[in-house]
C-alpha cells in the first residue's frame, strides 16, 4: 500500500502504512487530532487494517481477489461493477470487471509478491529472517513529552522515535496525563527504571490560545 512508509500520504488523502481514507479510518476508530493521527501509527493502523480486511473477506464471500480489489478501490465500487456485469450477462470474474487501472493491477501484484515469498528458493531469492518474537515494547511517562527530549533520554535518533511512533505528528506527544512511546524491547527495563526522574525534569505546560 505505501512501500512500508508510515508517513505516506496519497493525493486522494489516504494515509499511513495501510493507506486508510478518512471515512474508513473513522469507522475503525482511528483517531485524528492536531497532535495525533492514528492512520500514521504503524501498530494501531495495522490492527485496524486486519479488521477491515477480515470484514471485506467475509462481505465478498471469502474471495481473495474481490477482497483485495475492495480494499484498494472500495467495496461499494466493486459491488456496483459485479452487479453491472450480472445484469449484462457478463462474467463476474475479477479480470472481467471494469475497475480502475490501479485496482486492476493491485491483485496480480499481490499474487506475484506472494509467489516470490512462498517459492523464494525457486527464484534464487534469499529472504531476511524475522524471528517470531516481540521486538517492540512500550514505556508510559507522565504528562506531555517532547520527542527530542525523549530521544536523548532513550539514546535513539529522533527520526527512529518518529518512525516507531508515527502517529505523533508534531514536536511532542499530545497533551494529557500520560504519554506512551513504542521503543525497542531491549530498552524497556532500563528506561522504566529511570523514567520518573526524566518525567519530572521534562514536563511541558502546553496552553492553547
Amino acid at each position: 500500500e505505501s512501500n512500508y512508509d508510515p508517513f505516506s500520504i496519497s493525493a486522494s488523502g489516504a494515509m499511513g502504512l495501510w493507506q486508510f481514507m478518512p471515512a474508513t479510518a473513522k469507522i475503525y476508530g482511528l483517531q485524528d487530532t492536531w497532535w495525533y493521527e492514528q492512520r500514521h501509527d504503524p501498530l494501531v493502523s495495522t490492527e485496524a487494517a486486519v479488521k477491515y480486511l477480515a470484514y471485506l473477506h467475509q462481505r465478498f464471500g471469502r474471495n481473495l481477489a474481490y477482497t483485495l480489489s475492495a480494499y484498494n478501490g472500495g467495496p461499494t465500487m466493486l459491488e456496483k461493477q459485479i452487479k453491472l456485469n450480472r445484469r449484462m450477462g457478463k462474467s463476474v470474474n475479477y479480470q472481467k470487471l471494469e475497475v480502475p487501472k490501479q485496482t486492476k493491477a493491485y491483485v496480480p501484484k499481490f499474487k506475484a509478491i506472494l509467489e516470490l515469498i512462498v517459492n523464494a528458493e525457486q527464484y534464487n531469492i534469499e529472504l531476511p529472517t524475522f524471528p517470531n518474537r516481540a521486538v517492540l515494547g512500550e514505556i508510559t511517562l507522565e504528562g506531555q513529552i517532547e520527542i527530542l527530549a525523549f530521544s536523548e533520554f532513550a539514546g535513539l535518533q529522533p527520526e527512529f522515535i518518529y518512525k516507531l511512533n508515527a502517529g505523533y505528528t508534531k514536536w511532542a506527544s499530545p497533551p494529557g496525563m500520560t504519554t506512551t512511546f513504542n521503543i525497542p524491547i531491549e530498552l524497556v527495563e532500563m528506561l522504566n527504571q529511570r523514567k520518573d526522574q526524566f518525567s519530572q525534569a521534562n514536563q511541558i505546560n502546553w496552553v492553547t490560545h
